[in-house]
């Protein structure tokens, strides 16, 4: 999100009811086919929410099952806000297994189809075209949250992120926001900082 130095920003422990409130202010300040596309960016927002909760009691390989229809389900929504019919035809994830077990297939425009992560990519202003196939490998070592999973289980074989603990602290008249973040002193050997 794009916001300037020095704006405010919202903090929230519950994101998914942060975004119902934005969506019902939303849909109470629409009209005619706006109102429609935050009705059923609502929708969408719910079900994902729904998936989320699910997937937070339970283990995998079921969490990630789960965890993946609660991002779908969020795509959908911001697909929906910004304009995209969904449910109207025949649609596609976008992205499948390969041939090969440590690949992904995503598949750019697809005739009479609506491609979710064709249409997400686009109005990220990362269009796709054609069909590429994306290394799960590499994939694991880019997400930051997992990163250091993966190389614990030997999937990759060398750190690229250093491991840190983020706080988020005010000061005593809690009227300013600060981060603090440490790491192992160790890791000063591990990576360069």
């Amino acid at each position: 999100f794009w916001n300037d130095p020095g704006t405010s920003y919202v903090l929230t422990s519950d994101p998914y009811a942060y975004f119902r409130a934005w969506l019902d202010q939303k849909i109470n300040t629409s009209a005619g086919d706006r109102k429609k596309r935050f009705i059923k960016a609502k929708y969408f927002a719910e079900q994902s929410e729904s998936f989320q909760l699910a997937a937070d009691d339970t283990r995998l390989p079921t969490k990630a099952t789960l965890s993946y229809y609660a991002l779908l389900n969020l795509t959908k929504s911001f697909l929906s806000i910004n304009g995209v019919e969904l449910e109207k035809k025949e649609e596609s994830h976008g992205i499948s297994l390969s041939e090969n077990d440590d690949e992904l297939s995503v598949s750019g425009s697809l005739r009479n189809c609506t491609n979710i992560f064709y249409e997400f990519s686009k109005h990220l202003g990362k269009p796709i075209s054609g069909k590429h196939t994306v290394n799960i490998t590499q994939i694991v070592s880019d997400i930051p949250e997992i990163h250091e999973i993966a190389f614990t289980l030997g999937i990759i074989a060398k750190r690229k992120y250093l491991p840190v603990k983020i706080d988020f602290l005010t000061n005593e008249g809690k009227d300013k926001l600060f981060t603090e973040i440490r790491f192992k002193k160790e890791n000063d050997a591990r990576l360069p900082i």
